[in-house]
């Protein structure tokens, strides 16, 4: 193991409001979250795997996986804050992934671009993942989340409207956000302390907090898409995916 340690970590919150108890729904015979955990597994640049969870059901459910580790965390405001709270418990930790557990498609060769991005950038204080929008993607709907970068490939805004607007009707190149970020620890830490941001209590995007206390995003395009699984119809394309032993992102 390195002497500077690369965590990554899988918060979990049992509660649910769109999808109740999700982590522990089946999705191709195992929980969802299992999706997540075996694929942040693989990673050749994350040096431990933790599931933070706030359950004692999630934990026993994720104690039968190998190489992971299981905490159980308190009450916490985000799965940012419980990734931050288990971060503070390893001082050797100097980059810390917070890898979403309803993700069961993100690769892991994209979440070691985004850790290998944040290492070689200085001037970065997280990483995350995009890929353009494919044809059969709707860059109107509010669940999807799109991103304006800059010509440094950082971060200028999130938003889940539909930006950059085209007034002349010129088309556009969308790009939509996947669900990984990779912090410096020590921004992660400072990010944990600050309070909610006004631009990220008007969009309900953490990443905004980031964005208006003025650190810099690094935009990784991944090489694979994915999405998150927030609602039942998500979970419904999960399954038919994952039954057709095939996804493309369409």
């Amino acid at each position: 193991m390195r002497e500077s340690m690369i965590l990554g970590v899988i918060p979990l919150r049992i509660g649910s409001t769109r999808l109740p108890f999700k982590p522990l729904l089946e999705l191709g015979g195992k929980p969802l979250f299992f999706w997540a955990a075996e694929n942040a597994l693989k990673s050749e640049t994350i040096d431990k795997i933790i599931i933070a969870a706030d359950s004692e059901k999630i934990i026993e459910k994720a104690s039968s996986l190998k190489n992971v580790e299981c905490i159980l965390t308190p009450e916490l405001p985000s799965g940012s804050d419980r990734v931050a709270w288990v971060a503070r418990n390893y001082p050797s930790a100097e980059i810390v992934a917070n890898i979403q557990g309803d993700e069961p498609f993100l690769d892991f060769r994209d979440i070691d671009k985004a850790v290998s991005a944040l290492k070689e950038d200085p001037g970065a204080d997280v990483s995350t993942l995009f890929v353009p929008f494919s044809e059969n993607d709707n860059p109107s709907s509010p669940s999807t989340v799109k991103i304006v970068a800059d010509k440094k490939n950082y971060a200028l805004y999130f938003s889940r409207a539909k930006i950059p607007f085209s007034r002349d009707g010129k088309p556009v190149n969308y790009l939509r956000h996947l669900g990984l970020y990779v912090y410096k620890k020590e921004f992660l830490l400072r990010f944990s302390d600050t309070p909610t941001g006004v631009l990220e209590d008007i969009e309900k995007l953490e990443q905004l907090r980031t964005l208006e206390m003025g650190a810099k995003i690094k935009l990784v395009a991944a090489e694979k898409p994915s999405f998150g699984i927030d609602t039942e119809e998500d979970f419904i394309k999960a399954s038919n995916l994952i039954k057709g032993e095939n996804f493309n992102g369409k």
